[in-house]
């Protein structure tokens, strides 16, 4: 089962992520749950994994729900591991989102819906759907996160 990265779900939508100044998005981003992968559906319809670069360690295991933010990053919240992964839009470089030098985020007990909005104080909030609730975690851009 593939999910599609449901900020392209309206027609408006794809064109401003295809203006976008990221190479990514000129190409559609898909989780691939079965497969522990993102994967890049070009325009011609060929698919490849998007990241970890070469060497890179592969954080997903079972990704399950897809966001990209502004700046051409995309955060994915994985079903098995109750994490919340930032993949760089321009190398696939993956890190786990922090709260602090040691603890993930709380994205609750199987998370598997995700979305993004980024205010005008320079914050990005993370709104996960999880089986045990919504959570809300705050990002300030070019910083570490905190709790909202």
């Amino acid at each position: 089962m593939w999910k599609v990265l449901h900020a392209f779900g309206t027609a408006a939508a794809v064109t401003a992520a295809l203006a976008c100044a990221s190479v990514v998005w000129a190409s559609l981003m898909i989780t691939d749950p079965a497969g522990a992968r993102v994967v890049r559906v070009d325009s011609t319809g060929a698919v490849e994994t998007f990241g970890p670069p070469p060497g890179g360690a592969n954080l997903l295991v079972r990704p399950w729900d897809i966001v990209a933010a502004p700046d051409g990053d995309l955060y994915v919240v994985d079903f098995a591991t109750d994490r919340l992964v930032r993949i760089d839009g321009r190398t696939g470089t993956q890190s786990i989102v922090r709260e602090s030098d040691l603890d993930p985020t709380d994205v609750g007990d199987v998370p598997n819906s995700i979305d993004v909005f980024e205010d005008d104080l320079g914050l990005r909030h993370f709104y996960v759907s999880a089986s045990d609730g919504l959570h809300v975690a705050s990002e300030q851009l070019g910083g570490g996160l905190q709790d909202a």
